[in-house]
């Protein structure tokens, strides 16, 4: 059962979770020996993969809350150990730490409420991450960023009584561009968006976690086609059909913990059949239907 911490001014922090949050920003969890090898074998499927349709790729780490908001979180003075691991040995990756501390000083990044950033958080981190790939977006006005009231999130609503809070969002409906929704929640998700105006004639594909769906917004207003698959291990069978542009990786920073299952031996349509096996048979069989659009063989 994953719990709350209750932090300053009412801020709240993921809790005791599979992945031991808590433990990882102590220090007192790190990435083992046999972990970091595995994901040195996962870099290479990355490169590789990118290497072979030849396009560019860039990898992110979604820092945590407590990463951010730290002067909030009730853990202090120690030193989040796992994610130092990590970059010394990956220093490749990207982690914007500094960018979204700094960014807090216009609008917060992450709600109150919630372990994942807001609109203005995902889009300083996308921004950013576009600019080091040397792909340039102009800069979206302030004023279409907005305070909305009565966000409960994934932290407020475990409390009884539930919290709410304020969070940002983006003013626009980006979800205008979405020509594709396989209907799936979370790990096995797959978002297929197509806009004709966007300033980016390119192709971008983005395998991310729960951070990423805030990502997707943007990125389909700026590429022409972007494909979001919710996955951290890779099926690269979207990478070879879609020859995209640039690819994309989005990891939340509490996973580092653990590496993904090797690119080789994933394939995303087991584990949308496994959900799929859970369901009620009439959900089932319009799920079927709905997988069966983007691959016609698909069956549990």
């Amino acid at each position: 059962m994953v719990s709350v911490v209750v932090g300053h001014d009412g801020w709240l922090f993921l809790g005791d979770d599979t992945n031991a949050s808590i433990r990882q920003f102590k220090g007192q969890l790190t990435i083992g020996e046999t972990e970091r090898l595995k994901w040195v074998a996962y870099h290479h499927d990355v490169n590789s993969l990118a290497s072979n349709v030849g396009c560019d790729h860039i990898f992110m780490i979604a820092p945590s809350k407590e990463s951010i908001w730290t002067d909030y979180y009730p853990y202090k003075d120690e030193a989040d150990m796992a994610i130092i691991r990590y970059l010394s040995a990956f220093p490749h990756c990207v982690y914007q730490r500094d960018l979204l501390h700094s960014a807090r000083n216009v609008f917060p990044t992450y709600p109150k409420t919630n372990t994942h950033w807001n609109d203005w958080g995902a889009y300083v981190s996308i921004r950013n991450i576009l600019e080091r790939v040397e792909r340039k977006v102009p800069e979206i006005p302030r004023d279409e960023f907005e305070v909305r009231p009565g966000h409960f999130g994934d932290l407020g609503n475990k409390l009884d009584p539930q919290v709410s809070a304020d969070t940002i969002s983006h003013k626009s409906n980006f979800w205008d561009f979405r020509i594709y929704d396989n209907k799936i929640v979370n790990n096995g998700r797959v978002w297929i968006y197509e806009n004709k105006a966007a300033i980016l004639d390119q192709v971008c594909l983005l395998y991310g976690d729960s951070f990423s769906t805030n990502l997707a917004k943007f990125l389909a207003r700026w590429f022409r086609r972007l494909v979001y698959v919710h996955t951290t291990p890779i099926d690269a069978s979207f990478a070879l059909k879609e020859k995209p542009d640039l690819i994309i990786y989005e990891v939340a920073e509490r996973f580092l913990i653990r590496a993904p299952t090797p690119m080789a031996k994933f394939n995303i349509k087991d584990v949308i059949a496994e959900k799929i096996r859970k369901e009620p048979p009439d959900l089932a069989a319009e799920l079927i239907t709905k997988q069966r659009e983007l691959w016609p063989d698909f069956s549990c």
